[in-house]
């Protein structure tokens, strides 16, 4: 796990979809970023590919059924265009 950039981190703290789990909806707890792109075999710090977690969920984030709701949530919802990680623009 590498660490989010401190610009990336506090556009993050000011986006009010950061303030509760994406998954279980909890808020008032602590709040995990969950880097939820790999490109290239890297983590990837575009602000709509990390995802806001609760520890429990983040714990859980490795499992396929919770992989699947991850990429959906940050697809469907946060919007993220992935033509801008291929090469040829084409996913």
């Amino acid at each position: 796990m590498r660490k989010i950039p401190v610009t990336i981190r506090k556009a993050l703290s000011k986006d009010p979809f950061m303030k509760r789990c994406c998954i279980c909806n909890k808020t008032g707890i602590k709040i995990d970023f969950h880097h939820n792109l790999i490109y290239a075999g890297r983590q990837c710090d575009d602000r709509l590919s990390i995802l806001p977690l609760c520890v429990e969920c983040h714990g859980n984030a490795n499992d396929s059924l919770m992989k699947e709701e991850l990429d959906w949530i940050m697809l469907v919802v946060r919007k993220l265009d992935l033509s801008q990680f291929t090469r040829s623009g084409l996913v």
